[in-house]
């Protein structure tokens, strides 16, 4: 998802004091990193539950306000570094934006409208949708692996979005599966940018300073809706979703991901991304007698084989 690169043999910073720390095991790091991808793998349940209460977006403007909230706190008592110069002040808003603010609500939409064994494997395009977007600001062109394994990879999700718009599946549709689309192109720009800021700035920084700027962005819509939402009718489930995307999704499961990312390096850690969308899959199956069907299997097989035969590039 970054896309910084850092040789494992230097010192990196510590991802709460911001200060030059010798690597841990690869083991700890593989550990780490996997932990996050299992957490990354409950948002889009933890999305339908949260809006089975609010509509999404009230269940974004609450995930982030209660995220921003904690990160507010965890800046002041760690005293974690703050952008500096218009630069990375941009990239920390181009990245809190787009993965805090606008994603979460594009998300909770596309979610409200097909199934969550959908929506984790459409999500699985992440690395692939954001290593498109990097090359062409970067003006580069990827190599014929990464091109053949990205055609790979969408012929899987066309034949997702293919199987919701059938209507053969409870709960997919095909509306459903293009916004789930369109929301992991703008987390990708989101991404790109964080990634370049964690190379300057401390992985768990970066992702608190995202998530306060989000927590502004979207203020105005909490001061605007919540004084008369009905706060009665929303559930301990719907909460306890809230809760689950503020803590575990956005703040231990980003800041998680980009630590392991600085201490074992991209190369080594991001194919660990494959585990959230099997793990999305088996959520949904668990938690909403989702029908996983033969579609969805042979979809899985195109998404993940695809992405990991671009990686290799």
């Amino acid at each position: 998802m970054a896309i910084v690169n850092k040789q494992n043999s230097d010192p990196v910073p510590d991802p709460v004091s911001g200060q030059l720390s010798s690597n841990p095991s690869m083991l700890v790091v593989v550990g780490v990193a996997i932990a996050s991808m299992l957490l990354w793998g409950g948002t889009p349940a933890a999305t339908r539950y949260a809006i089975g209460g609010f509509d999404p977006v009230m269940a974004a403007v609450m995930r982030i306000a209660v995220a921003a909230t904690i990160s507010l706190l965890i800046v002041i008592i760690a005293r974690l570094s703050a952008p500096s110069g218009m630069r990375q002040w941009m990239l920390a808003a181009v990245s809190g934006i787009c993965c805090f603010a606008i994603f979460p609500i594009v998300l909770g939409s596309g979610i409200a409208r097909t199934s969550t064994g959908h929506a984790a494997l459409i999500i699985a395009m992440g690395p692939v949708v954001t290593g498109l977007i990097a090359a062409g600001l970067e003006r580069t062109v990827p190599k014929k692996q990464w091109w053949a394994g990205t055609v790979i990879a969408l012929i899987g999700v066309v034949l997702l979005i293919a199987e919701g718009g059938d209507g053969n599946v409870k709960a997919a549709s095909l509306i459903g599966d293009l916004i789930c689309v369109a929301g992991m192109c703008i987390v990708a720009v989101g991404y790109i940018a964080g990634g370049r800021l964690s190379a300057e700035l401390n992985a768990f920084a970066v992702t608190c300073w995202g998530l306060i700027i989000a927590g502004f962005a979207l203020l105005p819509i909490l001061l605007i809706r919540g004084p008369g939402f009905d706060w009665e009718i929303i559930g301990t489930s719907s909460w306890g979703g809230v809760v689950y995307l503020a803590i575990f999704s956005s703040i231990l499961g980003y800041a998680g991901f980009f630590w392991a990312l600085d201490k074992g390096g991209v190369m080594r850690i991001s194919p660990i991304q494959f585990i959230v969308p099997v793990a999305g899959v088996i959520y949904g199956y668990l938690l909403f007698d989702e029908v996983f069907t033969s579609v969805m299997l042979t979809s899985t097989i195109f998404i993940i084989g695809g992405i990991a035969f671009a990686r290799r590039a």
